[in-house]
């Protein structure tokens, strides 16, 4: 009898043992936010001050207050894998710039190791929300009831307010009926640039970079 007990306790031992192979404790090491076309499409560094005017000179000033990039982390736990990794990258520039006038910018890029991604840029008020920044720009969301009905064009070589830009794209509403986009309905970005111009509503007055 002992000798059945002793050999049941080993069986069990043996299954659970198996089966418990993938719960132990793992350590991933997750690499720092590294985005080319983010680098590139959004070029901007802490402390800086960008500088938009209207035709008659009137100007705005977009005060990029920090740029954060997540670092290299070490995960642990049960059941982790480079897929479980999530990499950030985010832009602050507060509407308290130091101008009499002056605009704000919130963006924030997330990267997902397994493979998702999003990216949302709030904009003078309004907000844009894509899938990820491509080699073409912003990739907009498909348009839904909860997403604002934005359009996106890529151009190269274009001329923009008297310069010409290798790659430029613009993202415009497709819904001008709407009270929802009360500020800002175009947005210019350029590669390597970064923000060049935007128009507000109703208006439609362009401000240009200096």
């Amino acid at each position: 009898m002992t000798r059945l007990i002793t050999a049941f306790l080993f069986i069990t031992i043996l299954i659970y043992g198996s089966s418990c192979s993938n719960c132990t404790t793992k350590t991933v090491q997750c690499p720092a936010y590294n985005s080319a076309n983010f680098a590139a499409w959004f070029p901007y560094h802490d402390s800086e001050h960008v500088v938009f005017k209207t035709s008659s000179g009137i100007a705005d000033t977009l005060f990029i207050q920090t740029v954060t990039l997540s670092g290299a982390y070490v995960m642990k736990g049960v059941g982790y894998t480079s897929a479980s990794c999530v990499g950030s990258a985010n832009i602050a520039a507060p509407s308290s710039g130091p101008s009499a006038h002056n605009i704000y910018l919130t963006l924030q890029d997330i990267h997902l190791y397994s493979g998702s991604s999003s990216t949302t840029i709030t904009f003078d008020s309004v907000i844009i929300n894509a899938v990820t920044i491509s080699d073409t720009g912003l990739a907009l969301q498909p348009t839904t009831a909860t997403y604002q009905h934005w359009v996106s064009r890529f151009a190269l070589a274009t001329n923009f307010n008297g310069k010409l830009y290798d790659s430029l794209q613009k993202i415009y509403t497709a819904d001008v009926s709407s009270a929802a986009i009360a500020g800002m309905d175009t947005l210019y970005l350029a590669k390597n640039y970064g923000i060049i111009g935007y128009s507000s509503y109703p208006s439609h007055t362009i401000w240009s970079i200096q």
